[in-house]
C-alpha cells in the first residue's frame, strides 16, 4: 500500500472520532490504517448476513479489505445502507473476454436503474490497462489515444494519469451489455460515480507534503473525468456490444443514450436525490 494512500485513511480514522485503529494481523503485525479486530467484529455484526454474503471478499482475510477506513466498500456502505431497495455487489457481464464488472451498489427506481461505483483510495494508486478493449475504443472514440509501450492514456493532449479508465469502460460495457440482451430493463440508466473528497479530513494530516499532495491528486482525477464526454464514452461501448453480441434489431425502439444515460460524479456529501 502506498504511504499517502495510509496517510488519507488514518485520517479519515481520526476524522471518525480519532480511533486509533490497528488491527492486529498474522505474526503481531499491527495495520494502524485499519479498525482494530474487536471494532471490526462489532462493525461486522451489524452487517445483514444477506449483504454480508455478498461482500464476502471485502469481509474476509487478514486484514480485512472493508476493515480499511479508507475502504471505498466501507464508505460506499455506510453511506448508502439506509437507501431503500439497495442491492451491494452488483455484478454484470461484459461479454468481452468473459469478463465481468463489478458495482459497488445498485438502486431501482421504476424506469430507472441506478449504479453507483466508490473511489477513496484508489485514486491515489495505478491501475492496470485492459489493452484490447482500449483498442478497440480508440476506433471509434478518436479523443482518445493509449501507447502500450509507456503504458499512458491521453484524451486529446491531456494525459489520464489518476482517473481509472479503465474500470469504469468495464462497467460501461457491462451495463450495456445488459441493456441490449435484456437483462437491465430501465428506460433510464443513472451512473453515479462516488469519489471520496479529502478536504473533510484535511485538518487531521498534519504533514504539509502528504496533504498537499492527496488534494493535488484528488483535484486532478476530478479535472481529468471532466475531460470525458460520458454520454459519448457511454454510446461508444453501446455499439462495441451491439456488435460484439451480433445484434441488428433495435432493442425496445433501442437505447437513446443522449436522453436516457447520465453520469454524475459526487462525493460523499452529495448523494441527497440521487435515488428517488
Amino acid at each position: 500500500m502506498s504511504k499517502i494512500r495510509e496517510v488519507l485513511d488514518c485520517a479519515i480514522r481520526d476524522a471518525e472520532g480519532n480511533r486509533k485503529g490497528g488491527y492486529v494481523g498474522k505474526r503481531g503485525k499491527v495495520y494502524p490504517n485499519y479498525m482494530h479486530n474487536e471494532e471490526w467484529a462489532e462493525y461486522k455484526k451489524m452487517i445483514p448476513d444477506k449483504v454480508k454474503e455478498k461482500l464476502k471478499k471485502e469481509t474476509e482475510g487478514v486484514p480485512p479489505k472493508m476493515a480499511c477506513f479508507g475502504s471505498s466498500c466501507r464508505i460506499a456502505y455506510d453511506k448508502l445502507k439506509g437507501v431503500e431497495g439497495v442491492e451491494f455487489e452488483k455484478i454484470l457481464s461484459t461479454i468481452v473476454s468473459r469478463g465481468k464488472a463489478n458495482l459497488d451498489a445498485y438502486v431501482k427506481r421504476g424506469n430507472l436503474d441506478i449504479f453507483v461505483e466508490a473511489k477513496c483510495g484508489e485514486i491515489y494508486i495505478e491501475e492496470s490497462p485492459y489493452l484490447s478493449t482500449y483498442k478497440e475504443i480508440q476506433k471509434r472514440y478518436k479523443k482518445f489515444s493509449y501507447s502500450a509501450d509507456i503504458s499512458s492514456f491521453m484524451l486529446g493532449d491531456k494525459p489520464i494519469i489518476h482517473f481509472d479508465i479503465k474500470q469504469l469502460i468495464c462497467h460501461f460495457l457491462g451495463i450495456t451489455a445488459g441493456l441490449l440482451k435484456g437483462t437491465i430493463t430501465a428506460e433510464k440508466v443513472r451512473f453515479v460515480y462516488l469519489i471520496y473528497n479529502p478536504n473533510d479530513v484535511k485538518e487531521f494530516i498534519a504533514d504539509d507534503k502528504y496533504r498537499d499532495e492527496i488534494l493535488e491528486q484528488y483535484q486532478a482525477t476530478l479535472d481529468e473525468i471532466d475531460l470525458f464526454d460520458m454520454k459519448e464514452l457511454f454510446k461508444t461501448m453501446y455499439e462495441i456490444q451491439k456488435e460484439n453480441l451480433k445484434i441488428k434489431r433495435n432493442i425496445k425502439e433501442d437505447f437513446i443514450v443522449e436522453s436516457c444515460f447520465e453520469f454524475k460524479l459526487v462525493d460523499q456529501n452529495h448523494l441527497n436525490g440521487l435515488f428517488d
